[in-house]
């Protein structure tokens, strides 16, 4: 149906696929993504878009599940739009379009500010006062994630999943994420007020 519709499509079948191409990434306007690739690569093609390759390009989930607070914490990581199947070629195509209608962001430009916190999207630098401060890479992708997403409440389980994915969950405990968080606590000071809402998740006032 894209096709129909003059789209020139790449297809990529998993994640090796995906990262192997051949074609540039970054020159791609837009990325569907179906969350039933095998062995969940879907999240890991997300990860390599939003995160190693910092490609703001829009992304579109595709997926027979529609739990709320899933679907909410999806576009808080990032995610443009949610087609739930069964898709209607006629949905499809609108959806796309309203999508790519979109202003694109300069990402070379863009900075996120909270409080007297300031994070580069491009460079990953972190200001504080306008001093440079050191965050390791996860320390950086969590405050991006909540300063993206400020007032938004980040559940719980999907904040271990998307974080610590490449590791193994069974030993991500409460307190892997207590010392995670108070260490970027710390060295923000005051000035980043995250807070735990119990039996939800993070959220940053």
């Amino acid at each position: 149906k894209l096709e129909d519709n003059w789209y020139k499509i790449s297809s990529f079948f998993n994640y090796n696929d995906f990262i192997n191409t051949d074609v540039d990434l970054k020159y791609f306007d837009l990325f569907l993504i179906d969350i039933w690739l095998g062995d969940w690569s879907w999240f890991d093609i997300i990860k390599k878009i939003r995160l190693k390759l910092n490609i703001n390009t829009p992304i579109i989930i595709i997926s027979w599940y529609a739990d709320k607070d899933n679907v909410v914490c999806w576009y808080n990581l990032w995610i443009d739009d949610y087609i739930k199947k069964p898709i209607l070629p006629e949905e499809l195509i609108f959806r796309v379009k309203n999508v790519l209608k979109r202003p694109k962001e300069n990402s070379d430009d863009k900075i996120l500010e909270y409080n007297e916190i300031t994070l580069n999207v491009t460079s990953r630098e972190v200001r504080k006062w306008k001093r440079k401060v050191i965050l390791s890479k996860k320390e950086t992708e969590i405050l991006e994630l909540f300063m993206q997403n400020r007032w938004k409440i980040i559940p719980k389980n999907d904040f271990i999943i998307f974080w610590w994915w490449e590791d193994k969950l069974l030993s991500v405990t409460d307190n892997t994420i207590y010392v995670t968080l108070s260490k970027l606590r710390k060295k923000l000071w005051s000035k980043f007020n995250l807070e735990s809402k119990k039996n939800l998740g993070y959220i940053l006032i």
